[in-house]
Order: C-alpha cells, then structure tokens, then sequence
C-alpha cells in the first residue's frame, strides 16, 4: 500500500503544527493509500513539546522526531525524509509547518498527470491576503537582478538604507502595496517553485537520495532547482494542489539583524543558482 507522508518543521511552533494536523484529518484519503504526518522538532521549547506530544492520531498516523539541536530546515526535512523513505511506496510531501492542506489535495496530487524527468511538483501556496506564491520564478535572475541581490546582501546597514529607501519612494509617488498576484491556473515548468511546499516524486529518489541542505535556512528554492537541473529534470506547477500558508510564524519570531545574518550566509551558498 503506498503512504503519502507529510513531513514538516516545527521550532516552537505547535499552534501551527496542530492546525495542519487538523487539515490532514480533513483530508479525503483514496480507498487503497494512507497518509501520515512526520513532524521533526528543531529542539523547540519544553512547553511546546509536551504540545507536540499530545496530539492524538485520528485519520493520521503521526510520527514525533526530537532533535536534540536546531540544524535548520532542509537538514531536519532530511531527518524526516531519512525515516519515511524505507520503500518505493512512502511518497514524500514537505513543507512548512503552517500550512493548512485543501481536503482534496491528495486525491488532485494522485490524479496528476506528468511527465518523467518532473522531479519536483509544486502546489499552488496561497496566503491568507489572499497572494499565490507560485510560481516564484520561471526563469533564472538576469545580471542586473543579481547586482541588485549583491549590493543588498552586502551588508546589514545597506540592506536597511535600501528599504527605507524604497518605502521613502513610496509615500512620495503615492504608490500603492502590490496587489495580490492572479493565480495561475495551468500545468507548467517553473524554474523555482516557492519552499513552503513540494512533492517529491519517483524520479527524484532515482537520482537523489535527500536534499541539498548546505544552508541553515532560505535559499533552499535555488539549492533545490539545482539539483533538478543537474539532472535534467523538470520542477512542475500545479494548480490543482492548493495548500493555504498561514506564513512563519518562526521566522517572524526572530530578530532582524540574526535574521539577515542567516540569509546572508545562505545567499554565498546559493548565489550560483539564482
């Protein structure tokens, strides 16, 4: 029997992470698969934890990784990936602990249709102000979207003088925050597809074994459209997969200078792959 397992984060998180407990035993299992729910803790907190400890399997199996340290996000999905992936029939969905899965989605993700170098299938990631983050980015950054990145990431203060100076443009043009972006409501190739979400197929674990997890957290988008280019495979859009991203609440939690810190040291890793 084939097991949709879905593997999320958790770093004292565990409002987050029951909510999308809640959505998977709301999800509509087909006759003839299961699901279960690996959730991998970054060393959270005790009182998280014990929250944690006490979720009560109904529809779902649940499974509970202590990590005795935080090593970040694509290390400790690695975690999960390691304990789920024993045979060919545990499939592998990771993501963010705050999200919140359509009841269909697992009947529209056994339904798609796709071709054989798709290593990667990524849902459409709405918010909740209602903006679809998918497709990040259909083809690589030019040079001058790269020089930009560059001079950002150059140091803390610069990054700070250019978004005030962006929100300083802002009030004296009187332009208006962006709209939420249309959804897009075909099948298509994308270059990245946005880390709160994906689907690991078949034709992934021929060819890899884990994830690239050489950043602590973000970049992992670029790391992991590497590792599908490398190989000639294909990163999928697919609409019909919706999943509602409540946003990190972890990442809102930390400090902004640490924050940058992190990113920046990320963004030497993976620059090359933008």
């Amino acid at each position: 029997m084939e097991r949709y397992n879905f593997i999320c984060v958790n770093f004292n998180g565990q409002g987050f992470t029951k909510d999308l407990h809640n959505s998977l035993k709301k999800m509509i299992v087909p006759i003839g698969v299961s699901i279960r729910l690996i959730i991998v803790d970054n060393n959270s907190d005790k009182k998280d934890l014990l929250e944690l400890r006490g979720i009560i399997a109904e529809k779902v199996d649940v499974e509970l990784i202590e990590l005795e340290s935080n090593i970040g996000y694509f290390p400790a999905m690695n975690v999960g990936i390691e304990f789920a992936k024993t045979s060919k029939e545990e499939k592998i969905i990771i993501g963010n602990n705050d999200l919140i899965y359509d009841k269909n989605f697992l009947v529209e993700l056994i339904n798609l249709e796709y071709q054989e170098n798709t290593l990667v299938i990524s849902p459409d990631v709405v918010t909740l102000d209602g903006v679809h983050q998918n497709p990040l980015s259909t083809k690589k950054l030019t040079k001058l979207e790269i020089l930009k990145e560059d001079i950002y990431y150059s140091n803390y203060y610069v990054s700070r003088l250019l978004i005030t100076l962006k929100r300083c443009f802002s009030i004296l043009t009187g332009a208006r925050k962006i709209k939420p972006n249309h959804r897009v409501n075909t099948n298509m190739v994308i270059n990245r597809g946005i880390g709160a979400c994906y689907y690991l197929t078949d034709a992934f674990f021929r060819h890899y074994k884990l994830l690239d997890d050489r950043v602590f957290m973000w970049g992992e988008e670029a790391l992991l459209s590497n590792q599908v280019q490398k190989v000639g495979g294909v990163i999928l859009y697919a609409p019909a997969l919706v999943v509602q991203h409540v946003e990190s609440g972890t990442v809102k939690k930390m400090l902004t200078k640490k924050r940058y810190n992190i990113v920046k040291n990320s963004y030497k890793i993976y620059r090359e792959y933008l």
